[in-house]
């Protein structure tokens, strides 16, 4: 999250100088948003998994043992 913030910043200040170095801020921040979304979404994902399965028992899941 503080690279995404970093980079946040960093194009903020980029905003009144040349084109490029803006372009440069602006896909880093692209980058540093994308990785931080993905943390969150795979996050949200893996509580949402969790709480599906201690909410179910295994034959609901279908993970029951067959011995």
């Amino acid at each position: 999250m503080e690279c995404t913030a970093d980079a946040a910043i960093e194009t903020m200040r980029a905003l009144s100088g040349e084109a490029d170095r803006l372009r440069r801020r602006g896909e880093a921040y692209a980058q540093a948003s994308g990785a931080l979304l993905k943390g969150l979404i795979r996050h949200l994902g893996e509580d949402l998994i969790v709480s599906l399965i201690l909410d179910r028992d295994e034959a609901a899941l279908r993970v029951a043992q067959h011995n």
